[in-house]
C-alpha cells in the first residue's frame, strides 16, 4: 500500500492537469489524469468520503448514476465542490444569501 493521496483538490489535477488542457494539450491532461487515478487505486485507500453506509459505496458510477435518476441532490463528494463554488457567487451579493434560506 503506498501513501495516501489528496484527491480533492488535488495539485497535480488542479493545476498541472487542469492547464494542460486549458493550453489545448489534450494528451498531457489525459496522461495527467491517468497517473492521479492511477496513484489512488495504487495507494489501496478508500475513495468514497461519504460515511453514508449504502451499497453504493465506493461504487462511483452507481452512485451518481442513482442520483441523477433522483435529481434530489447531489452526491455527498460533490458538495465541497459546489458550494465552494456556490460561496463565490454568493459573495457578490454580500452574502446576502444566508437571509433568504
Amino acid at each position: 500500500m503506498s501513501d495516501k493521496v489528496k484527491i480533492d483538490a488535488n495539485p497535480i489535477m488542479m493545476e498541472e492537469c487542469m492547464q494542460a488542457y486549458k493550453d489545448g494539450n489534450i494528451k498531457e491532461g489525459r496522461r495527467l489524469i491517468k497517473e492521479f487515478l492511477q496513484a489512488i487505486e495504487d495507494s489501496g485507500q478508500d475513495h468514497c468520503s461519504c460515511s453514508e453506509p449504502c451499497m453504493y459505496h465506493g461504487k462511483c458510477k452507481e452512485c451518481v448514476l442513482q442520483h441523477r435518476g433522483g435529481r434530489d441532490h447531489l452526491p455527498y463528494c460533490f458538495r465541497d465542490m459546489v458550494n465552494e463554488r456556490i460561496e463565490k457567487l454568493s459573495a457578490l451579493t454580500e452574502h446576502s444569501l444566508k437571509d433568504r434560506i
